[in-house]
């Protein structure tokens, strides 16, 4: 089989994510769970790596502030997650308030590559995957989402960390 290829010198972690897409498509076309993942960066010295697990929203809110006290204290300015997410179209309930996705009647499965820094690069792929009874799931091409329109509400401890070494440098 065929290695995914890394930039030979890459400058960015943006140039790691051609590698980070072809070892999920391989698991998700393997039929295994991906499981969630964070991978953690100095420049682009890569300095751990956290596997991730949350039973609820206040799981996930509470490992969200978990992973911002590791990037304070470790210094880690770069960051790429890497987990299975629900996707499903913008839908209000009765009083208005948007049903999450994983309780949306259509939701589709992807897994979420989100690329982010200190530094204001950040960039996402969304590979889809659709899964099947007692077969191997199908998985789609490898979609770039335009940050702009998507949200990552997970790292925003993280970016509050990284908002506040901007303020603490000398001017």
């Amino acid at each position: 089989k065929d290695r995914p290829a890394v930039e030979a010198a890459p400058e960015s972690l943006l140039d790691l994510i051609p590698f980070y897409v072809n070892h999920a498509t391989a698991i998700a076309r393997s039929g295994e769970e991906h499981g969630w993942f964070i991978f953690l960066f100095r420049g682009m010295t890569f300095v751990g790596m956290k596997t991730l697990m949350a039973r609820d929203p206040a799981d996930k809110r509470s490992l969200a502030q978990d992973v911002a006290e590791l990037v304070a204290v470790n210094h880690i300015d770069g960051i790429i997650e890497v987990g299975e997410i629900w996707q499903s179209p913008l839908t209000p309930d009765s009083q208005g308030v948007p049903l999450r996705p994983a309780t949306h009647p259509k939701r589709t499965e992807a897994i979420m590559i989100w690329v982010e820094s200190a530094g204001g690069q950040h960039a996402s792929v969304h590979i889809p995957i659709k899964r099947r009874r007692l077969k191997k799931p199908v998985v789609s091409d490898p979609i770039k989402v335009d940050v702009a329109m998507a949200a990552n509400n997970f790292l925003d401890p993280v970016r509050r960390v990284w908002a506040s070494w901007e303020l603490n440098k000398p001017h």
